[in-house]
This record gives structure tokens, sequence and C-alpha cells, in this order.
């Protein structure tokens, strides 16, 4: 199965897709920031990155930049997903080559199916999050 990694400064929010990702069968990562997350990704590579853009230490822009400098990354799927949805934000990441730029409160079916695409697998099907 499909490793992801969540990076987010929010610990309800990481815990809260931890365990939906959890339910859907992927191993999960976790990082409080993006500092933390590239030390996570030295050691185990994932195969999708959820990563919030507004973050302490280092944010999720920040992160991208540095994982497209390394040959060995530049195929991880890499999607923001932040409450920021502003236009500079958005072209901001698309200058640094985000695979998407999701906004929170997506449904967790659209997450999944976003998800889904950037892994190149099946939907999931959807369990009762209720």
């Amino acid at each position: 199965m499909s490793t992801i990694l969540i990076m987010d400064d929010n610990k309800d929010y990481r815990e809260d897709l931890l365990e939906i990702l959890n339910l859907e069968g992927y191993i999960t990562l976790e990082a409080e920031n993006g500092l933390l997350g590239l030390q996570i990704i030295q050691d185990e590579i994932p195969d999708l990155i959820l990563c919030d853009l507004d973050m302490p230490v280092m944010n999720g822009i920040e992160v991208l930049q540095s994982l497209r400098k390394n040959p060995k990354f530049t195929k991880i799927s890499f999607l923001i997903l932040s409450g920021n949805s502003e236009d500079q934000a958005i072209k901001s990441a698309e200058a640094v080559d985000v695979s998407a730029y999701l906004i929170k409160g997506i449904s967790i079916t659209d997450l999944l199916s976003k998800i889904a695409y950037f892994l190149d697998t099946p939907t999931p099907p959807l369990k009762n999050y209720l």
C-alpha cells in the first residue's frame, strides 16, 4: 500500500487526516512542520505528501522547493492542503511545481479521489466517517 506523509501544524486536523487515511489502508507518516517533514523524508520516502501551506519553521512552498532540488524526490506527488484560498498563494505554489492545490474543507470523497489520482490507483471505496 502507498505511504502518505501529512505535514500540518494543526494537530487536530492532522490526526483527522491520519485516521481517515489509515482507515482507507494507507500507511501514514506525520510531521507538525516542514522541517520535521523533510527529516522524515530522508529516512522513509513517501509516495505522496499532503502539506499545509502556512506552517511555522518551514512552510509548504519552502518544503516543495527543497524537495524539487533533489532528483531523488522529484517524483513524489506533492499536494498542498491549505485554508489559504488567495490567488497569490495558489500562484506561488504553482510556480514551484505543486501537484495540486486543495482548499481545506474539501470533501473526504474529493480528497480521496485526488489522492488516488496522484497515486495512480483506483479510488478507494468511501468508508463511513460520520
